[in-house]
């Protein structure tokens, strides 16, 4: 009979961990979004060179609740891909010890066919914002199978 419990508690935790996976993969950016990821990334690349940061960290792009959803670490991916590009000559987009973080709240828009991101770039150690971004976005149409 333990043995069983366990076999069962194991196979639950496998199953639930590979959607949690899979999910998360399952998330692909239309071209739009893309672009209006890669002129904010180009804004808040201009500002942070202004103020002269040379590390920044951006984090997962989390709901009002603060928790990840598969489309914000996307979003946040691909925003921090653009960041890298863009910046590389001024600055560095690392994951510890930089001197400014950037977080993203991805949340429904009105009538729940967009959604609005609102990003901020502040200072780690001094929670000072450097600058601040809001940009909404419409959602994909589905494709029909």
């Amino acid at each position: 009979m333990k043995k069983l419990c366990l076999f069962f508690i194991f196979f639950n935790i496998i199953i639930f961990s590979t959607n949690i996976i899979a999910a998360d993969k399952d998330v692909v950016l239309p071209r739009e979004h893309i672009a209006k990821l890669k002129r904010i990334a180009g804004f808040f690349a201009a500002e942070l060179k202004n103020k002269n940061i040379k590390t920044v960290t951006v984090g997962d792009f989390t709901d009002f609740n603060k928790k990840p959803s598969a489309r914000g670490k996307t979003m946040a991916r691909e925003f921090k891909k653009q960041l890298e590009k863009i910046g590389k000559k001024n600055f560095k987009v690392i994951d510890k010890n930089p001197e400014a973080l950037i977080t993203g709240i991805l949340l429904p828009y009105q009538d729940k066919s967009k959604w609005q991101l609102d990003l901020k770039a502040v200072y780690a150690n001094k929670e000072q914002v450097i600058t601040a971004y809001t940009a909404i976005f419409k959602k994909p149409k589905q494709v029909a199978k």
